[in-house]
């Protein structure tokens, strides 16, 4: 499985087809460049083919196409090599198959050095949302110390910390909350607008589904009928996260 990634440059995006932008705001005017880099949990290309996800679809067809691009075969490893730009198995990373991951681990500072750290230093706003899952359970503080400005998500992975998927624990910048009554695709998609409307100049947001395990979302986000298996219930899922991209992104251009 992999992780798939949408990184929109929000100041140059081309123009996006009127059902996208019928509730956008006007144009900010912003002259500095804003990056809001998404990553959706554990979806490989067959999934996203058989789901209808029409923003997934926009970007596809507007977007820029690398075909060098490099992944992993898991998650945490994936976000590391996007936070550091080093292999899973570089000496002073060492995640994934290559470490045995577990509970323990977290990822090293130094020396390589964070993205958010190294666009910090050239006074690069930022704030990540959402999964993390690259620091030991009880070091909540890591995202911050890596240089993140703001971090607002559920650190692990559903199954193990969260009742389900409208009960979970929260991190907001080193200090532990719970949400109550609130889906975790919505609620991170609104922390992402927050960020977005204030101004921040990277925004990351790491979706947590469809990664296990599999529910039926909220009816109001997906079109998927009958929901009959494992299958049908992660094609939900992604719909739901595509459904709420969908309104960040009109949020933010």
């Amino acid at each position: 499985m992999l992780a798939a990634l949408a990184a929109v440059v929000l100041q140059t995006l081309p123009a996006a087809p009127q059902p996208l932008l019928a509730s956008a705001p006007a144009a900010r005017g912003a002259t500095e460049p804003r990056l809001l880099l998404v990553d959706i949990d554990d979806v490989g290309f067959d999934l996203v083919q058989e789901t209808p996800t029409p923003t997934l679809d926009w970007i596809a067809a507007h977007g820029r196409s690398f075909t060098r691009f490099v992944t992993a075969p898991l998650c945490s490893p994936t976000r590391a090599m996007v936070m550091t730009g080093a292999y899973p198995s570089h000496p002073d990373l060492l995640i994934g198959s290559v470490s045995g991951f577990n509970e323990t681990y977290s990822m090293p500072i130094a020396p390589l050095e964070p993205l958010p750290a190294l666009l910090g230093a050239y006074g690069v706003s930022s704030a990540k949302v959402g999964k993390w899952h690259l620091a030991a359970a009880d070091h909540d503080t890591h995202p911050n110390e890596c240089g993140w400005g703001s971090y607002q998500g559920l650190r692990k992975n559903p199954e193990v910390f969260a009742l389900d998927w409208w009960n979970f624990p929260k991190v907001v910048d080193g200090v532990s909350t719970r949400v109550l009554d609130r889906y975790m695709t919505t609620d991170e998609t609104e922390d992402a607008i927050a960020h977005v409307r204030d101004g921040v100049r990277f925004v990351s947001l790491s979706y947590h589904a469809p990664h296990t395990p599999f529910h039926e979302p909220p009816a109001h986000l997906h079109t998927i009928s009958p929901l009959a298996s494992d299958r049908d219930l992660a094609r939900a899922m992604l719909q739901a996260v595509a459904t709420e991209f969908g309104r960040l992104l009109r949020e933010a251009i």
